[in-house]
This record gives C-alpha cells, sequence and structure tokens, in this order.
C-alpha cells in the first residue's frame, strides 16, 4: 500500500524541495485525489521557474544595451563615467557615502553615444563611496575611492 512513498530523513532543511517531497508523501499516503493535486502542484512549480528564469534572461539582454563603466576608480579631484548606449539617453547620478547618506546628485543628464561624463568631486571627504547611475531603462551602482 505505501510502495510509493518517499523516505523521510530525521535531519529535514527547510528547503522549499524537502517541503515538497514531504508534500508529495502525504499525497501518496492519501489517496488519488491528493496525488492529482500533488502532480497538479509540480506542473505549476516548473512553469513558475520556466517565467522566473525567461524573466531573467530578458532582463539581462534589455540591460546589455548600456554599459557604464567608471574610471579612475581611486582619485582625488573627479573621476569619468563612460557610457557606451546605443541611443541618448538621460540618467540621474546619485553619490552616496558607505552609510548611505547622499552627497552628490545630478538629475536628468542627457549623455549620448559614447560620451565621458567628467564628475568633480574635489569637495568630498576621504573615503569610499557609491556611484549609482539610474534611467528608464537601466540601474547601475559602482564604487568610487576619494583619496
Amino acid at each position: 500500500m505505501y510502495k510509493n512513498v518517499l523516505p523521510i530523513s530525521k535531519k529535514l532543511k527547510k528547503s522549499a524541495i524537502n517541503r515538497f517531497l514531504l508534500f508529495w508523501n502525504y499525497c501518496c499516503i492519501f489517496g488519488s485525489k491528493l496525488l492529482i493535486m500533488g502532480r497538479l502542484v509540480i506542473i505549476l512549480l516548473l512553469m513558475g521557474m520556466q517565467l522566473i528564469a525567461s524573466s531573467n534572461s530578458t532582463q539581462k539582454e534589455y540591460f546589455s544595451e548600456i554599459d557604464i563603466n567608471l574610471y579612475p576608480t581611486s582619485s582625488s579631484t573627479s573621476f569619468n563615467l563612460s557610457f557606451n548606449n546605443s541611443s541618448v539617453i538621460k540618467a540621474d547620478i546619485i553619490i552616496y557615502d558607505i552609510l548611505g547618506n547622499i552627497v552628490k546628485k545630478m538629475y536628468s543628464q542627457e549623455i549620448e553615444t559614447g560620451q565621458v561624463l567628467s564628475v568633480d568631486v574635489s569637495n568630498l571627504e576621504h573615503g569610499n563611496y557609491f556611484v549609482k547611475i539610474s534611467g528608464d531603462r537601466f540601474n547601475d551602482t559602482k564604487r568610487f575611492t576619494k583619496n
């Protein structure tokens, strides 16, 4: 009667797979109606995984249209942001200190294909900073050190 029941280990980890196997065991034990429900759950889980995988790959392709480089990563006066984009974009550039406080904002910078933007940081204190570059179709964060 219980031939199809999977063995349950004593040290079950609280992962989705182990919870699913436990659910599957109960479905096998309690009859065909629950077995059908279990198979339906498997189908839904697989469909959900497929959707997540396809949306992640689409997102990477979408963001790969714009390549942003920050150089030099350590300077006392300024750093450059180079944009390799296929068309004119508008970008907001915000510089955060290591604690997450905003120290400088540059909104709606219109950036053309292949443009290099120089950002003056001579008025900032020495330390590490994060530069967030965001627009309608992209979002990127780079690290910068002020000497």
